[in-house]
Formats: C-alpha cells, structure tokens, sequence
C-alpha cells in the first residue's frame, strides 16, 4: 500500500478528534497554544513511484533527441555525443573516448554552430 503525508487542521477546543473525519493512519498529532490542532494522516496514492523505479521525463525525450551534451566544464568542456561521432583530434580537441571529447570554449562555439547540443548537470 503506497501512502502520501498530506496535513489536517481541525479546529477544536479539545485534542478529541471525530472519529468520522479520520481517513488514513495517523502519524502526527501537534497542539498550539490557541487550540487548534494539526494532525497528519498517511493515505493512499496512486500516482506513486515505487523506490529504485524511473518515469521518463520529457527531458531524457529532449536530451536523447540532441547530437551532444555539455556534461562538465572547467579549463576545457566535455562533450559527449549521443551517436557516434569522428571529431578531427587537434589542441582544442582532445578524444577521451569513442563519443566523448575535451574542447577549449572557442571549438565548443563552432560544435554548437554546427551541431545540436543541450547540458547535462
């Protein structure tokens, strides 16, 4: 059973509760000094993601559809391509890999003139 914290607020004098208006577990109970009580109950969602599960996004869609992603940046950037892509090697660009490349910012202006790309952090 999923469950989702959502908070209650009853306005009573006393900390006694109608049974009638409780609809889940009750985990919480919290008085202030007026009298009014604060109670949180668990209850069921169905929209809930289950612990180690992952829902796409539109955003994976948006990053998948694109040539290359900026993943860090510093003295150089590091780009890597989604597909497999030859970049000519020379001082501004540096293989780590077969997709993934270290480029100064002058030759990371010309990739995006010529290229798709969004950032990835």
């Amino acid at each position: 059973m999923h469950f989702k914290l959502f908070s209650y607020l009853c306005l009573r004098k006393r900390n006694k509760l109608n049974p009638k208006t409780r609809k889940g577990r009750e985990i919480m109970t919290k008085t202030s000094t007026n009298g009014m009580t604060a109670i949180g109950y668990m209850v069921e969602n169905p929209n809930f993601i289950e612990k180690g599960d992952y829902k796409r996004t539109e955003l994976d869609d948006y990053k998948d559809s694109v040539d290359f992603l900026i993943t860090s940046c510093g003295k150089r950037y590091e780009i890597i391509f989604n597909h497999a892509t030859a970049l000519k090697t020379s001082r501004s660009i540096e293989s780590i890999s077969e997709r993934a490349y270290l480029v100064t910012e002058k030759a990371l202006d010309s990739l995006k003139a010529k290229y798709t790309w969004a950032t990835d952090f």
